[in-house]
């Protein structure tokens, strides 16, 4: 500690010294001038260079001070002389290819090819990132001192493991040196130019890759260092989307919108806006340091990107110059960061690329099986090939003019730098390794494909140029259809890109908007957004999941940020395949949910969206707010009321709670929820969160779409045929299962019949309530081919599919309201004009059809065992809800407790049905009202109700006054009859039907735009067929006639009674198998059963013994022993027990009699444990243990 003291001690005089002497004496009075001069970059260079070379080390140090010497003197020829950023660019690569020279290279990835690259690539980064961050005076080396304090600290408390001291002792001069600078430089006047922050680049990178210790982690860079220049950068983030602007708008470079002189000034003095970016790095450094966890670590960065972006919309400002409005100089500060010279920049990164790509592609082709035995052989040659390259090519001037011009001379030039550079490389790798490639085919084939891709690369201008030539050719000689696929492609492509940069541009008018958004609107919309976001990483974070599946629900997300109807449209279509995507086409992604992801995505970019500026959702009527308010709070009421059951049977309160956070945030999408058991196993019960945020985000959806519908009424027809394409999707699928099934067979023909008696689905794994999806969808399909008749054959085609997919679940309840809606909608086409002429012979044959169809329908269905059966087991079920409806008749027993509390419930003859059938001792409901009403109680089905009934009255008026638009009629239809269908099924608790169904129920309520009084024109004529069914529909939306003060207070009453809720259930519960704090049951060597503690436990004993006896035994560890036991009854300490020995003991506790109490609580807590991997030799156990608890008898007697 006292060498580490002293060495930052003198760095930091001899540093302020010099610098405080040179501010004094340059001309230029300390500032750094573009056209040349010295800043303090020579003083910091001289001592961050001279002083470690005066302590000494080891290579590693030796290489590091070599390197930084060359830089050094670079960077002071950079400062007298200016270079051009290309030549900035190759210095940096020549000395990252150093690097990798004598084999220092970072580890981030399992690839050593790959590894190379990010080297390169991290080198020219810190170099560039330092060069920029000393646009402002100080901070680089305010930066370097945070990045060193870090590295320093990690190192001195050793973890992951102690480093050498030498290391420690750089780092305290490196500390040192910029601690002296900035001391010196209090008035932020004194730039280091390119020798002091080039000096510093290099430690900075060089650090991580020569430094034996894993202290020194590259990775604590990042939240340091990408404040400061995300701001800094601010100037070339504009001039980049000015010019894709500009590109995309095809507009010239004198367009006066886009090329004004702009400027962008931080609203602070210099020294505030250094102190200010410094501080934002040393935040980053802090986080590093402080937070231990993956999810702390990532809020705390969230906290810090939210920090600078509010930091940049709030301090720094954009000016245009041309005006004259720019404030004084000494007030504000200036960035003034632009891009220059990008398309010689560009050309060397893409030629840097190129060369590892052909030289990976000679040596692999030539060494063919032997690659891996040669490895190092190509290893080795990598950088000195990669630098010899891009210095023959810059050399040889062949980034001038770049994608300007494209010559004969420079070809020739080409030609010349790939040989000279490939006789430069083979020169070199020959005197410096000995495993370096020595066949001359590896060199010519290397040469030979890199001129090849080089000179593609620089011919582009001109291969594009002669292939729009020949496209025009093409155009005019080539047929119709060639001209429409290739103006086809064009459309799309200039879609793609434009919605890309319209997607950019929202974005980041977002990001600054949000900071001056609505304190209420990011209440509202930020909070459920953050914890849908939360629970949606958990997918995204998943190893299992495949790339391309986090990619489809990342890029869902993104669509609905930037345009929340077109992501509406996509889930609309995607929902239904789901489960096909991580079943059958990702089966490794199985158990993830891809149907909730997709939602959950959608879901968090319409919240965030509704934070634009000036973007509030349109406003709903109470008669659709207000039940879904009500349902939603019926349900979380519920799920708080279980939540709060599920702590008592798994641990104590906060290590519960962490227990939620973590499923919620990395297991909600990677755990499998078997047992709804709470006390069966870590994750069982937790079903009840499942379920519950299933039917809120289908409540969420059904807002979604109804605010999305009453802005915008052409939405209806678009996600009308969203829907049904996803249906038609499924439905396809399966039918090609029936075909797969077939062409598996030796006689397909003959095994046909077979195959059609049983059911066939891919998309869904029960059969009932896919048929009442396929009822839903396939009746709006239907109904939608009696619109416009353009369409009919392509509506009537995908309602054929889903019929005949509707067939094969063999689901009876669906088909038979199926047949019924069928024979009501036709009856009402026929019946809307009269009965007269062809109307009435239709109707004839429609009743006739309908008859013929029942009597078969009957003697095929009906009559048969297993629909008997069916019909007897059902009423079963409702005989059995009855009686737990009965149990809680407002409230009911909790969502998602149907499953659980069916087997308490069940008659015998129910319970042998399950048993012979399900082969399980519980079901669900059978039946969704039932189910709502049982889990839900009263209240939650008269929400749910209400909910469905304003839809209803909502849609009903929109048919009464637009007749001619079939499509409501069929949404209206399909719903009515999955309705009908859920009264044996139970749809709504499977995502992939009930997502469609609440999308289709707010399409319903958000179709009208009428109000009542114009709906009270509508003429006699049109409203007396189904004038029974409005009336009906008027009746379930009466309640949301009534106040809205009402129903807020049944809300307050739904809330209110959770804490008694929580409290009947509390009592209602079974404690003597519950315990808090124990280990698995174990033996001891005379096979006693016990288990171990740790520092406190809890149990639960009946009030009807005297006693109880409680045997301990604690290990002996060394000489000691664990301590004292104290032990608690009910909260009251009742015994302290202290260990002498290690024999077993038999602990007495008198339990006194209470007729109010069922149980009693005993809590035991040891002053001190251990862990047997500290004690124990070879063992790797580090649970922390307290003492050993045999099996606990209940004593009757004193």
């Amino acid at each position: 500690m006292t060498t580490i003291l002293l060495t930052f001690v003198v760095a930091f005089a001899i540093s302020a010294g010099l610098n405080w002497l040179i501010g004094r004496k340059t001309p230029t009075q300390g500032k750094f001038v573009p056209q040349g001069g010295v800043g303090g970059g020579p003083a910091l260079g001289l001592i961050v260079l001279g002083g470690p070379l005066l302590l000494g080390g080891g290579r590693e140090v030796g290489f590091l001070l070599t390197t930084g010497a060359i830089v050094f003197a670079l960077g002071l020829a950079n400062d007298v002389a200016r270079w051009r950023p290309s030549t900035k660019l190759l210095i940096a690569v020549v000395l990252a290819t150093g690097f990798l020279v004598v084999d220092y290279r970072l580890a981030w990835t399992g690839s050593l090819t790959i590894d190379s690259m990010l080297t390169i690539a991290w080198v020219v980064g810190m170099l560039g990132a330092f060069t920029l961050l000393d646009r402002l005076a100080g901070l680089s080396s305010g930066v370097a001192l945070a990045v060193g304090t870090v590295w320093l600290w990690s190192a001195w408390t050793g973890q992951p493991a102690p480093p050498a001291i030498e290391w420690t002792r750089y780092l305290a001069w490196l500390i040192g040196a910029s601690t002296g600078v900035l001391a010196s430089n209090r008035s932020a006047g004194l730039a280091l130019g390119s020798s002091g922050c080039w000096v510093l680049g290099l430690n900075v990178a060089g650090l991580p890759l020569v430094g034996s210790t894993e202290n020194l982690q590259g990775t604590a860079l990042l939240p340091i260092l990408t404040p400061p220049v995300f701001i800094l950068l601010l100037p070339a983030l504009d001039q980049f989307r000015r010019t894709v602007a500009r590109a995309m708008t095809r507009q010239t470079l004198g367009t006066l919108a886009l090329s004004l002189p702009r400027a962008f000034v931080v609203g602070l003095p210099q020294r505030a806006t250094v102190l200010t970016l410094g501080g934002f790095a040393a935040l980053g450094g802090l986080a590093w340091v402080v937070v231990d966890s993956v999810v702390g670590y990532s809020v705390s960065l969230g906290v810090l990107g939210l920090l600078t972006v509010a930091f940049a919309r709030t301090r720094v400002r954009l000016f245009h110059t041309v005006h004259g409005e720019l404030p004084a100089t000494g007030a504000v500060t200036y960035l003034d960061v632009t891009l220059g010279d990008v398309r010689s920049i560009l050309a060397m990164m893409l030629d840097a690329c190129l060369v590892t790509l052909t030289f990976y592609t000679a040596c692999r082709w030539h060494y063919g099986s032997q690659f891996n035995t040669q490895f190092d052989t190509f290893l080795h040659g990598l950088p000195v090939v990669l630098a010899a390259q891009m210095t023959t090519f810059f050399a040889l001037a062949l980034y001038r003019n770049v994608w300007r011009t494209f010559s004969r001379r420079d070809v020739l030039i080409l030609g010349a730098g790939v040989v000279l550079g490939t006789l430069v490389a083979y020169a070199l790798t020959a005197a410096l390794f000995d495993s370096a490639p020595d066949v001359a085919s590896v060199w010519v084939l290397d040469a030979g494909l890199l001129f090849a891709v080089v000179f593609a690369s620089r011919a582009a201008l001109a291969i594009i140029q002669f292939t729009r030539a020949v496209a025009q050719h093409a155009v005019v000689f080539a047929s119709r259809a060639a001209l429409a696929i290739i103006q086809f492609t064009r459309a799309v492509a200039q879609h793609i890109v434009r919605f890309a940069a319209t997607a950019a541009q929202q974005l980041a008018r977002n990001l600054l908007a949000w900071g001056t958004a609505n304190p209420r609107t990011v209440l509202v919309m930020l909070a459920p957004a953050s914890v849908t976001v939360l629970i949606l990483q958990s997918f995204l974070t998943a190893n299992h999941v495949p790339i391309v599946l986090k990619l489809t629900v990342g890029l869902v997300g993104a669509v609905a940020f930037v345009r929340p109807v077109s992501g509406l449209l996509i889930i609309a279509g995607l929902v239904p395949l789901g489960h096909v995507l991580t079943t059958r086409i990702w089966p490794e992604a199985y158990p993830a949910n891809a149907t909730e992801a997709l939602v959950l995505a959608f879901l968090a970019g319409w919240l965030l969206h509704g934070l634009r500026r000036g973007d509030s959702a349109p406003r709903l009527d109470n008669r659709l707010r207000m039940p879904a308010l009500l349902f939603g709070a019926v349900v979380v009421a519920s799920l708080v009321v279980q939540v709060a059951v599920l702590q008592v049977w798994k641990d104590y309160p906060w290590p519960f709670i962490l227990q939620i956070v973590t499923h919620l945030t990395r297991d909600y999408f990677t755990a499998v929820i078997a047992d709804a058991r709470p006390w069966a196993g870590d994750l069982s019960g937790f079903g009840v969160i499942h379920n519950s945020l299933l039917m809120l985000e289908g409540l969420a959806l059904f807002l979604c779409v109804t605010a999305a519908v009453r802005e915008d009424q052409t939405l209806a027809r678009r996600l009308i045929r969203m829907i049904v394409a996803g249906a038609v999707g499924a439905a396809t699928l399966s039918i090609v299962q029936l075909g797969m099934a077939m062409m598996a067979s030796a006689d397909p023909v003959g095994e046909l019949r077979p195959l059609l008696s049983q059911g066939h689905l891919m998309h869904l794994s029960k059969l009932n309530s896919a048929g009442a999806y396929f009822l839903l969808t396939g009746l709006v399909a239907l109904c939608s081919a009696a619109g416009r008749r353009v369409w009919r054959a392509g509506w009537l085609s995908a309602a054929g599919l889903i019929l005949v997919a509707l067939l094969l679940t063999h689901a009876r309840a669906a088909t038979a309201a199926g047949l019924g809606m069928v024979a009501l909608i036709g009856m009402t086409a026929v019946t809307r004009r009269g009965f007269s002429g062809s109307r009435r012979a239709s109707l004839v044959v429609m009743l006739v059809t309908g008859l013929v169809l029942s009597t078969g329908l009957y003697g095929y269905v009906i009559q048969s065992s297993t629909a008997l059966d069916s019909l007897r087991f059902r009423f079963l079920m409702n005989d059995t809800s009855l009686r737990m409806a009965a149990t809680h008749p407002f409230f009911g027993i909790g969502i998602d407790q149907y499953l659980l509390s069916s087997e308490r419930f069940a008659s015998p003859e129910l319970s042998a049905i399950l048993q012979t059938t399900f082969f399980a001792p519980r079901a669900n409901a059978h039946n969704q009202f039932a189910q709502v009403a049982v889990e839900l109680g009263l209240i939650g089905l008269t929400a749910f109700l209400w909910v469905i009934g304003s839809a209803f009255w909502n849609g009903w008026k929109y048919h009464r006054a637009n007749r001619a638009d079939w499509r409501i009629a069929g949404v209206l239809a399909g719903l009515a009859a999955f309705l009908l269908a859920g009264l044996v099924g139970h749809p709504l608790l499977f995502a992939e039907v009930a997502h469609p169904f609440w999308m289709l129920v707010g399409l319903a309520a958000g179709v009208t735009g009428l109000k009542d009084d114009e709906v009270r024109n509508v003429s006699d004529e049109r409203r007396v067929a189904l004038a029974p069914l409005g009336q009906l529909w008027a009746g379930l939306a009466a309640p949301a006639r009534r106040p809205l003060g009402f129903t807020v207070l049944v809300i307050l009453c739904v809330f209110a009674s959770v804490p008694m809720r929580i409290g009947q259930e509390f009592d209602a519960i079974d404690r003597s198998p519950i315990s808090y704090g124990f280990y698995n049951w174990e033996r001891d060597g005379a096979s006693t059963p016990f288990r171990w503690t740790g520092r406190r436990v809890r149990f639960f004993v009946t009030s009807k013994p005297r006693a109880i006896e409680i045997p301990m035994q604690v290990y002996r560890i060394g000489v000691d022993f664990p301590g004292t036991v104290e032990i608690a009854l009910d909260g009251r300490v009742v015994n302290e027990i202290s260990f002498d020995d290690d024999r077993w003991r038999r602990i007495r506790i008198p339990t006194p009699s209470n007729p109010d109490k069922k149980f009693s609580r005993v809590d035991l807590e040891v002053d001190r444990t251990w862990r047997p991997a500290d004690v124990l030799p070879d063992s790797t156990d580090t649970r922390d243990l307290g003492i050993m608890i045999g099996e606990i008898v209940e004593v009757s007697d004193q």
